[in-house]
């Protein structure tokens, strides 16, 4: 279950003995006090994340999948205002799907089309993520992640190399591409990926992260507000202790 903003609010007032006054106000002070957390959170998990102490499945409730067309080069145009979404980590991709729904119109140009109307079930494959320079010693190497040599379907192994501006010929919004090899040229193929929690702007929101981190989270906030009120009070990064303890919370 998300966190309800309404509970966080409710804790900061009593942790103020603040219930029943006007002293503290949703719009002056818990809405941004709150959105502080959800970027300290969102620290806290990056640290973890590189650190390897925990991984993006963690955070089932930011967790998702979508389908694009693939652009004519195989490469895919991830745009948070189309998606709804904006993107804060991808963590596979699959080639050769099968899905439900209605996929978009084959792209008319040189980019990617998503499809909101399509939902993902399932595909045998998913590309590894290689670098820039591994792709081009692959493409003849059909022992090789991504090779262009290997022409059977059920050997063929796909990689995916990080987005990159290609533009030049032609234009893409957002610039950067990713791009799967061999080539999936207008093939539909789905993304899971980590969605950036959204900033709060109403009482009836919710922060997307487990409930078990409903205390840390009102801590945060009211370390922002004690900050806002300079009560001697700073705001802290992130540290090596705020990492075992937000791992501790996933467990």
């Amino acid at each position: 279950m998300p966190i309800l903003v309404q509970d966080i609010v409710d804790r900061c007032e009593s942790a103020l003995d603040a219930e029943g006054f006007q002293r503290y106000t949703f719009d002056n002070d818990f809405l941004p006090a709150i959105n502080y957390a959800k970027e300290w959170l969102v620290s806290a998990f990056n640290r973890a994340f590189a650190d390897t102490k925990l991984s993006e499945e963690s955070l089932r409730e930011l967790v998702k999948v979508r389908i694009w067309i693939a652009s004519p080069y195989s490469r895919i145009t991830y745009n948070d205002d189309t998606v709804g979404d904006k993107l804060w980590s991808i963590f596979a991709v699959y080639p050769k799907i099968t899905y439900a729904g209605t996929l978009a119109a084959a792209p008319a140009g040189s980019v990617s089309v998503y499809c909101p109307s399509a939902s993902y079930i399932k595909s045998y494959k998913s590309a590894k993520r290689g670098t820039l320079e591994e792709v081009n010693q692959n493409r003849l190497n059909p022992f090789a992640a991504g090779n262009e040599v290997n022409l059977c379907q059920e050997t063929t192994d796909y990689l995916y190399t990080f987005a990159v501006d290609y533009n030049g010929a032609y234009t893409s919004y957002p610039a950067h591409e990713l791009e799967i090899y061999p080539s999936v040229a207008l093939e539909p193929v789905a993304l899971a990926y980590l969605a950036f929690p959204t900033d709060i702007d109403d009482e009836t929101d919710y922060l997307p992260f487990p409930e078990t981190m409903t205390n840390l989270v009102v801590n945060k906030a009211l370390e922002w507000i004690s900050y806002k009120q300079g009560d001697n009070t700073t705001l802290k990064m992130v540290s090596d202790e705020d990492v075992k303890t937000l791992v501790g919370l996933m467990m």
